[in-house]
């Protein structure tokens, strides 16, 4: 049996293994019932989150201590209620900041002796215990006690797991026949190349493991910012006032799309964080979908078309992202689907396919702001061809313009305004463009600079040697702009395994880059990647400008500008099918060794990443 027949029996195949699989299954998560903080030097209730917002998540404390110094022992008491039957999961993730100091479960006291001070003190990934023996059918009262020790914020998080981490891969599993059997089936209907839908599933496979073996806090620093919005809106439906929380001033479509996934997921017995991550893992689906066109449409050369696909489907940053809960992974479909309509428009002038690529950066603007980056590469790519005069502007602007102005109003409206208006009145250091990072007093390691040396040079030392970006320290280089941007873009500001692999990565595309960079200034006379310079450039700028405006390093992570990795690929794809077209053998195998030395090596990473967590 041919690859091709066997691949279009796949969808059948993966659904009645999903069936099958899910036959003995039992969901089953604790609810928060209620949070309360106690500072403990005052004995007075502290600030903390509303208690109403009925999400696995309680008692995060918004009130600033200042700075204190690390030999003060500052202890809040946190009191969490959680409800549920002893047969359900009683797996528990606890993230305290600064330091879980002690434990007690219904006023018995729980040892920590299993955990090192690193894991009781990691804000990303907390401890995770079993409480199974311990809790009782009803309600269980957890007492945490927290020390403060770097100053600002102070507080804990508790997340209910609903599963036992030995079942993860169970789920995993699980998830991927189901999902396998969808999107095997839209990738033959979309009539894709054998090889492509064969590394996606592999590729897919990868992030399920670790969407199921990572919680929603991860990775990325601004997870609490956006769990209250959820929370907020789920108890209230309504947008929060800006002014009462960190994130309340973005936009709200991803907002209240993420609480209808977790209504219904808790309808049907998941946890309601557990179900609203889900829709992440959509997004992040979607996106790989629409860049998968985009590359195809863009490459004529299917071998080259299936090599582009292969470095885009294995990029490092898939495993944060597919798991995360954050606004701007609903940004990413609606960037790659605006950025695939707006090439079918460059390439056939089709006055629907502008519009319907203005439209969704019109529905862009009510998820975030980031939307501007996108919608400045359309006007870009029409100023460009109407400059060189290679569309009439009569036979498209009218219609174009009408249909854009709508969905632009539509989708924009009030809720943008207030965005912008908070950003420049109440909260001005808040990025405009790209994303905020908040910056604590005193912590001036956290703050960039406009030093026009560190925006044309790669510090060579900390490249070979410092792979992943650290957000308090400036050890492995974040300063130069294009560490920042280059090692954002595979890793965000977190610190992974195998860092030797992440070297290499970290080197190919370095060099992948540069190399591209020349073959463009060299070829700039053949003409016909116009629109991925634009694409890229707009993106890229961004950065730059709000880097110069901000200067704060924390608002420079490229995944705020993610999607433009399909546009270099593309233009990867698209010099190095010129060169072999021409007969220039050499020059265009270096390119191509390059993408496969990418591809080879992100598959390798990600894997033994996700298996290791």
């Amino acid at each position: 049996m041919s690859l091709a027949k066997f691949l279009k029996c796949l969808p059948v195949f993966f659904l009645l293994t999903y069936c099958v699989w899910q036959v003995s299954w039992e969901y089953g998560v604790y609810q928060i019932v209620s949070a309360q903080s106690v500072d403990l030097e005052s004995n007075a209730d502290s600030d903390s989150w509303p208690n109403e917002i009925k999400l696995p998540y309680s008692a995060r404390s918004r009130a600033s201590t200042g700075n204190i110094p690390d030999d003060k022992n500052v202890d809040y008491r946190f009191i969490i209620e959680v409800q549920g039957k002893p047969h359900k999961s009683g797996w528990f993730q606890i993230i305290a900041d600064d330091c879980l100091r002690e434990l007690y479960i219904n006023n018995m006291f729980y040892s920590l002796e299993g955990y090192t001070q690193h894991q009781r003190c990691d804000l990303s990934r907390g401890i995770i215990i079993n409480l199974s023996s311990e809790l009782v059918e009803g309600t269980n009262k957890i007492e945490a006690f927290v020390r403060d020790s770097k100053g600002g914020n102070y507080g804990i998080s508790l997340n209910p797991l609903l599963l036992p981490v030995e079942q993860k891969m169970h789920r995993a599993i699980s998830t991927f026949f189901l999902v396998g059997a969808i999107w095997s089936w839209i990738l033959l209907r979309l009539k894709f190349s054998a090889p492509v839908i064969a590394m996606s599933l592999v590729s897919v496979a990868i992030c399920i493991v670790a969407f199921y073996y990572t919680s929603f806090n991860y990775h990325g620093p601004d997870w609490w910012g956006h769990i209250p919005y959820i929370g907020y809106v789920n108890k209230y439906w309504k947008i929060p006032p800006a002014p009462d929380g960190w994130q309340y001033y973005q936009q709200p479509l991803y907002y209240f799309i993420a609480v209808i996934w977790g209504r219904v997921g808790a309808w049907m017995g998941l946890g309601f964080l557990d179900a609203a991550r889900h829709f992440s893992m959509l997004c992040t689906l979607a996106f790989i979908l629409y860049g998968l066109l985009f590359i195809r449409r863009a490459i004529s050369l299917k071998w080259l078309a299936c090599l582009c696909s292969a470095s885009f489907m294995f990029w490092p940053l898939f495993l944060a992202l597919i798991g995360r809960m954050s606004n701007e992974l609903m940004i990413y479909p609606f960037w790659a689907a605006s950025n695939y309509y707006l090439l079918c428009w460059y390439q056939q002038r089709r006055p629907t396919d502008l519009a319907l690529a203005v439209g969704l950066c019109g529905i862009m603007l009510v998820i975030k702001t980031t939307a501007l980056v996108p919608l400045g590469i359309a006007g870009g790519v029409v100023l460009y061809e109407l400059v060189h005069k290679r569309v009439d502007w009569r036979h498209f602007l009218k219609p174009v313009i009408f249909i854009a102005l709508i969905l632009v109003i539509i989708g924009g409206g009030f809720n943008f305004g207030r965005t912008l208006y908070h950003k420049f009145n109440d909260a001005p250091e808040l990025g405009f463009i790209i994303g905020n990072m908040y910056i604590h007093p005193g912590r001036d390691s956290e703050y960039s600079t406009n030093d026009l040396w560190k925006f044309t040079t790669i510090d060579f030392d900390t490249l070979l040697s410092k792979p992943y970006l650290s957000y308090g320290r400036d050890e492995s280089g974040r300063l130069y702009f294009w560490h920042s941007y280059l090692k954002s873009s595979m890793f965000g500001f977190d610190t992974w395994p195998y860092p030797r692999i992440a070297i290499w990565l970290s080197v190919v595309l370095t060099s992948l880059v540069a190399y591209t960079a020349w073959l463009a200034i060299m070829m700039r006379h053949s003409g016909g990647y116009g629109f991925f310079v634009i694409a890229i450039v707009v993106a890229v700028s961004a950065q730059i400008i709000n880097r110069l405006i901000n200067m704060t390093v924390g608002t420079q992570d490229a995944r705020m500008t993610f999607p433009v990795i399909i546009a270099f690929l593309s233009l990867v794809g698209v010099l190095t099918e010129k060169l072999w077209k021409q007969k220039r053998y050499v020059l265009a195998s270096v390119e191509g060794c390059l993408l496969l030395s990418f591809a080879i090596l992100g598959a390798y990473y990600m894997l033994r990443t996700a298996i290791g967590m």
